[in-house]
């Protein structure tokens, strides 16, 4: 606070709203971050996860989409911590969809007030906190897919850092860039099924074809999911033009399958 009574911050206002965090939260933040200035480390990397406040918890909030907050421009670490969230959200881009809460829309978003990034210039390295998406959203419901999404936004979050320091590294995920890919599909999968493995992969092959989610529809209502639903459906249909095959209703069969195998087996 010695920086505002002296004139070197000034507070902002209109930043996103957080709760407070309990004090046993409050008490470890601070204490990674001075063990962090103690040793020397050069970047502190958070990952959370969003909510929203609704009155009835069994149905989905408002918004959805990953966001990653830095230091807001008057901190030390503000500058290098911008450029290494910069990389990371280009990165998870690739596969996943930025929040569409009006003041996240960015992507990127400065905040003074956090503890986990240095709030009252507390901590020395580059910082950013990456809230991977809301803890509602269809993705994050069922264990297995969320494990899968989980394990592939990790490794964009890996890519987007490795990019910040060395552009022409190799991918450490194979040539897809995903940990989700390659996949061999084997048996055809009926539309209206749920959080089906096969169907997540599709929905990724999909998304390296620059065919998913597709254009006629809102990216935040067709997320990775395993669903295979309206997203899936149009997308699939794309990809069936695309290589003109036979049907392009956006019915998986045999033939699609075999396409996507081609492609995307190995």
């Amino acid at each position: 606070m010695s920086l505002v009574f002296n004139g070197k911050v000034v507070v902002k206002t209109g930043d996103v709203v957080h709760n407070d965090a309990p004090l046993p939260a409050v008490l470890r933040l601070y204490g990674i971050n001075k063990w962090a200035n103690e040793n020397n480390i050069d970047l502190v990397v958070h990952v959370h996860f969003n909510d929203y406040p609704r009155k009835n918890r069994t149905v989905s909030g408002k918004y959805s989409g990953f966001v990653i907050y830095t230091p807001e421009k008057q901190y030390s670490n503000s500058r290098a911590s911008n450029a290494v969230a910069v990389e990371v959200s280009k990165q998870l881009k690739t596969h996943y969809v930025e929040s569409n809460m009006p003041r996240e829309v960015v992507g990127v978003v400065e905040n003074q007030d956090l503890i986990a990034i240095g709030s009252f210039n507390t901590l020395d390295p580059a910082s950013i906190l990456i809230e991977y998406g809301y803890i509602y959203e269809s993705q994050f419901a069922d264990a297995d897919m969320r494990n899968e999404i989980i394990t592939d936004m990790a490794a964009q979050t890996y890519l987007g850092i490795h990019n910040f320091f060395d552009n022409n590294s190799l991918s450490v995920v194979g040539k897809f860039n995903t940990t989700l890919l390659p996949y061999i599909w084997s048996n055809v999968v009926r539309s209206g099924v749920k959080n089906s493995e096969s169907i997540l992969a599709l929905q990724t092959a999909m998304v390296s074809e620059g065919l998913y989610p597709p254009d006629s529809l809102d990216p935040h209502d067709c997320p990775l999911s395993g669903t295979y639903g309206l997203c899936t459906r149009t997308s699939l249909s794309l990809f069936q033009q695309k290589y003109n095959l036979k049907n392009t209703s956006g019915i998986l069969n045999t033939q699609t399958l075999e396409k996507f195998n081609e492609l995307y087996g190995s």
